[in-house]
């Protein structure tokens, strides 16, 4: 059973922290089109690209400097300009194994609105720079790539107000970059988390019930249950051992969790959106970060899967988010 623990444990932690869908190209090759690296619920025109949807975006580049052992690197994206005036500049991010493309769907209705939007890719991700290790940090470096970008957006419009919005990982990434950085802070006018999860060792907690408890056994039979609690443990204990030993050089011990950031986060206004049924970060991941970070303006999308809230209520996304936003940019 130690054996058996060790070994699924170490299986469960690369896949949360390098999942097998991540895709890190080179500026040459461009983002990639394998299907096997797609969101199997983006619509065919994403993968495309811009001109699916009638977008002609401005190439940016933006400097990471380096931290520690993190030697920095550089952020790739998209800016798209509204055809009128900009009423403000949205900075999106996006979450472990995607990239800047997750955001393609949504940015017609935002530009409609008058919003310039920028769209990235974090490091080890599309085609910005690679770390010297693959896979995600699930924000430990993204919110260093997060705090860079938010930099570069005040240098280029310094007359406008900045809205950050961002999904799962990029959500997380958001929160700790505004909590950690003085700076980011006095950046942004308000910002969206979508579906952000409260701490790396909780999601891998919670990884391991899934896999255990609905994957490999009947949710509902009391007496499995019971007979492979004392193993689930087990298995929890290796997986949030290895995550730590595999993101503890890029700071795992010194960055804060999400639902520990967001208690500094008071002076930017909040909103959090979450699908009642997502299967990678659990609702409770959402309701706890909206809970502790005395969020008020929370919508819980009723059959909505990870990072599926748009394509499941498309007009209530719409509306919250553009309601949300002129509010806070008056």
């Amino acid at each position: 059973a130690g054996l058996a623990g060790m070994l699924l444990g170490r299986a469960i932690s690369n896949i949360l922290t390098c999942p097998p869908f991540i895709a890190c190209c080179p500026p040459s090759q461009g983002l990639s089109v394998d299907p096997k690296k797609l969101a199997p619920y983006w619509p065919a025109a994403t993968a495309i690209g811009p001109q699916a949807y009638d977008l002609q975006p401005e190439d940016i580049e933006v400097m990471v400097a380096g931290e520690g052992a993190d030697g920095g690197g550089c952020l790739r994206g998209w800016l798209f300009e509204p055809k009128g005036d900009t009423k403000a500049v949205i900075l999106m991010a996006h979450g472990a194994g995607r990239d800047r493309r997750s955001w393609l769907r949504m940015i017609p209705f935002l530009s409609q609105a008058g919003y310039t939007c920028i769209a990235f890719d974090f490091r080890n991700h599309g085609v910005s720079d690679p770390l010297d290790k693959p896979g995600c940090s699930l924000g430990l470096v993204e919110s260093r790539d997060f705090g860079a970008m938010c930099k570069y957006v005040r240098q280029r419009f310094s007359n406008n107000k900045i809205v950050l919005i961002g999904t799962s990982t990029g959500a997380v990434s958001c929160v700790i970059s505004i909590a950690t950085d003085p700076e980011v802070a006095t950046i942004a006018s308000c910002a969206i988390l979508e579906n952000p999860f409260m701490s790396i060792e909780q999601l891998s907690r919670d990884m391991v019930s899934n896999l255990i408890f609905q994957k490999l056994i009947c949710r509902d039979c009391l007496l499995a249950y019971w007979l492979l609690y004392p193993f689930m443990v087990f298995v929890r204990f290796f997986t949030v051992m290895h995550v730590k030993r595999t993101l503890g050089p890029l700071g795992m011990e010194r960055v804060p969790a999400c639902v520990e950031a967001i208690k500094q986060v008071r002076q930017v206004p909040l909103m959090l959106m979450h699908g009642e049924e997502d299967r990678i970060v659990p609702l409770h991941h959402g309701v706890e970060v909206a809970r502790v970070g005395g969020i008020e303006d929370v919508w819980l999308c009723k059959g909505s899967d990870h990072c599926q809230l748009w394509d499941t209520d498309r007009k209530e996304y719409e509306s919250r988010v553009l309601t949300f936003i002129a509010k806070h940019i008056k």
